[in-house]
């Protein structure tokens, strides 16, 4: 892409081994066109990636309300708690410093399908 013949100057005249001249073109309006020589333009940085969100809000497993049970997570004690504000059922397990609400949401799940199995 070339700009229009008045915004182009001469910017300097080359001289090659067999003496002939060569004139270099350069654009005054260089922010608004593509350069006509040189270096490629510069490729644009990749998209972030969208982390997804995990959920603090899960279905209660006894009553079937959604968006009832709610996760509590004591780290200085190394407890979770897990409880649904419909039916007032509670878990508690213990906790590390990487747990999520829903690991202990997911204890809960699998302490219930224990009891199912045993019984």
């Amino acid at each position: 892409l070339y700009c229009n013949d008045r915004n182009r100057i001469p910017l300097r005249v080359a001289r090659k081994q067999n003496r002939k001249k060569f004139v270099f073109f350069g654009c005054l309006a260089s922010s608004t066109c593509t350069p006509h020589m040189g270096k490629r333009k510069s490729s644009k940085p990749p998209p972030k990636k969208v982390v997804p969100k995990v959920d603090t809000a899960f279905t209660c497993p006894f009553c079937n309300h959604e968006k009832t049970v709610f996760a509590k997570m004591d780290q200085l004690t190394g407890k979770g708690m897990v409880e649904c504000t419909v039916c007032g059922q509670r878990y508690t397990c213990n906790i590390s410093h990487l747990s999520e609400p829903i690991d202990v949401f997911s204890d809960w799940i699998d302490a219930c399908d224990k009891v199912n199995r045993e019984s």
